[in-house]
C-alpha cells in the first residue's frame, strides 16, 4: 500500500455512534416545547419500532419531519438542534465509537460520520467526537433562510448512503474498496457491501444474520461517554455557518 493511499473509516451516527436516535430525541424535545402534538410522540414511537423490524418508510419519515419543521428559518432550526444534542443525546455517545475514531486517525484514515440524518447533525457528531468529515441528507430552505415543508429528493439513507459515500470518496481520491464501515442497520447493506472492511456494531437482528452468513466482523458498543461541553459546529459541506447560529442566538 503506497504511504500516501486515502482510507475512509465510515461511521454511522444513530445506534451505531449514538445509543438511539438523533431524530426522536428532536422530537421528544420539540414536544416538550409545545411546538409538536402528542400524536408526534406516537408516531416516533411507531417509526421506532418499525425501524428495528428493519420496515422503516424512511420517505414518509422525512417528508413528515420536513413539515413539523416548515416556517423555522435555518438560524431557529440550528439553535433548536443545538439544545436537543446538549439535553437528550450528548450523554449517549458510545465511548468505543469515540476510541474506534482515535485509532482510525492515528492509522492516517479519514474519518468521516455517514448517516441519514441531516447534514447539520452529522457535523454535530463530527465535531463532538473528533471526526475528520461528515456528510448527511441535506434539508430544503427558500431564499431567505426558511425551511420548506418538503424533504429532499436526496436522502443518504439506503442506496443513497451508498451514492453519498461514493461521491465522497471520488472527492477525495479514495477507493470504498479500501475503505472500513461501522453500522448497526440492514438498511446500510449496499455502503456495508461496498466497503472492504464492514464492521457491525451492535447490529440489527436482521443485519446480525446477514453478518455471521459473510463473516463480517461484530463489535457490541455499550458505555457512554460523559462530556462537558456540547460541540456547535461552524462548517458544513466546507461552508462556514456560524454566521447562521449568530444570527439567531447570539452565540459566537
Amino acid at each position: 500500500m503506497a504511504d500516501d493511499k486515502k482510507i475512509l473509516a465510515l461511521f454511522d451516527a444513530d445506534h451505531t455512534l449514538i445509543d438511539g436516535s438523533s431524530g426522536s430525541m428532536m422530537i421528544r424535545y420539540l414536544y416538550s416545547l409545545g411546538r409538536v402534538p402528542l400524536s408526534a410522540l406516537f408516531k416516533e414511537l411507531k417509526f421506532s419500532i418499525l425501524y428495528t423490524m428493519n420496515r422503516l418508510p424512511y420517505r414518509q419519515i422525512y417528508e413528515w419531519t420536513a413539515q413539523l419543521l416548515a416556517g423555522l428559518t435555518v438560524c431557529e432550526a440550528m439553535a433548536l438542534t443545538d439544545e436537543a444534542h446538549e439535553r437528550y443525546w450528548l450523554g449517549r455517545y458510545f465511548a468505543e465509537g469515540r476510541e474506534a475514531i482515535r485509532k482510525h486517525k492515528e492509522m492516517g484514515h479519514i474519518t468521516v460520520i455517514a448517516t441519514s440524518a441531516t447534514e447539520y447533525i452529522a457535523a454535530i457528531v463530527r465535531d463532538q467526537l473528533g471526526a475528520d468529515d461528515s456528510f448527511g441528507t441535506p434539508v430544503l430552505l427558500d431564499e431567505s433562510g426558511i425551511m420548506l415543508n418538503q424533504a429532499s429528493d436526496f436522502i443518504t439513507y439506503g442506496e443513497g448512503k451508498l451514492i453519498a459515500a461514493r461521491k465522497f470518496a471520488e472527492k477525495i481520491g479514495a477507493d470504498l474498496a479500501d475503505a472500513y464501515f461501522y453500522s448497526d442497520s440492514a438498511s446500510d447493506f449496499p455502503l456495508l457491501s461496498a466497503t472492504g472492511y464492514p464492521i457491525m456494531v451492535n447490529p440489527q437482528r436482521k443485519l446480525l444474520k446477514l453478518a455471521r452468513g459473510k463473516n463480517w466482523p461484530i463489535v457490541w458498543w455499550s458505555t457512554h461517554l460523559e462530556f462537558r461541553e456540547s460541540a456547535k459546529p461552524r462548517f458544513i459541506n466546507g461552508e462556514d455557518i456560524s454566521h447562521w447560529r449568530g444570527e439567531t442566538t447570539g452565540r459566537k
